[in-house]
């Protein structure tokens, strides 16, 4: 479905968040995978679009120890 990034960049990890109405839902899906991605170290970024879709990007860095 896409979300626009101009209106809604400063709302998009915000607990009880939605920016789609007509699908079920409770706002917390972005900002809990925001939050446990950044707790791993790591970051997640966004490209979207309205009406195009979304893609998401989660970069978690390798947690193996190389001593």
């Amino acid at each position: 479905m896409g979300i626009d990034l101009i209106s809604n960049k400063k709302e998009l990890f915000v607990l009880y968040q939605r920016f789609h109405d007509h699908v079920d839902g409770k706002g917390f899906g972005l900002y809990l995978k925001k939050t446990q991605t950044e707790a791993l170290g790591g970051d997640i970024n966004l490209s979207s679009e309205p009406d195009k879709g979304a893609t998401f990007e989660l970069h978690i860095p390798d947690s193996k120890s190389t001593n």
